[in-house]
């Protein structure tokens, strides 16, 4: 025979009850591992490990090499280098002035014995670190009188720093 009409659209039937909790979830202890692939490899992603205590190994390719930037700006000029030897210079005279040392901008050191300078020689006060030059060309500091028994030394700012100096005898010529 032949198929009827579809009949109208029953009542909704009742509220079935509410379902048992679900068990807690674990919270996973994740690790996780990265390494450099070669330039332009595929990167990479493994799982392994158990659900509670995954690791995941990333591997990242390596950037190309970049092109080469502008040339930076000129440094500053380095602390003088050690003196070379010539004829007539000496061995330097080393000596150290702490701040408490000075008086009024001077400092003076006697008792010296300084080799009598000729007609071609000076004589060159040399900082022996970096930090020492530092201080030395913030103070300003001067040789201002020499004799075979001392040395008076000036500055424009009394050093903060205890500064080491070599007092150097140098030829030179004209």
């Amino acid at each position: 025979g032949i198929q009827g009409e579809q009949g109208i659209q029953g009542i909704q039937g009742a509220t079935g009850a509410a379902g048992a909790d679900g068990a807690d979830g674990v919270t996973p202890s994740i690790t996780l591992t990265v390494s450099m692939l070669a330039e332009n490899a595929t990167p990479t992603v493994t799982k392994s490990g158990t659900d509670a205590a995954p690791t995941y190994a990333l591997g990242i390719p390596r950037g190309a090499t970049g092109a080469q930037g502008i040339q930076g700006e000129q440094g500053i000029q380095g602390i003088q280098g050690e003196p070379g030897t010539s004829e007539g210079s000496s061995t330097p005279i080393f000596f150290t002035i702490m701040p408490a040392m000075w008086s009024n901008n001077s400092f003076t050191m006697t008792d010296m014995v300084i080799p009598t300078p000729t007609a071609v020689m000076m004589y060159l006060p040399i900082p022996t670190t970096r930090a020492n030059y530092t201080a030395f060309t913030n103070a300003g500091i001067n040789i201002t009188a020499i004799n075979t028994t001392s040395l008076t030394l000036t500055c424009g700012t009394t050093p903060t720093s205890t500064i080491t100096i070599a007092l150097l005898n140098v030829a030179y010529s004209d």
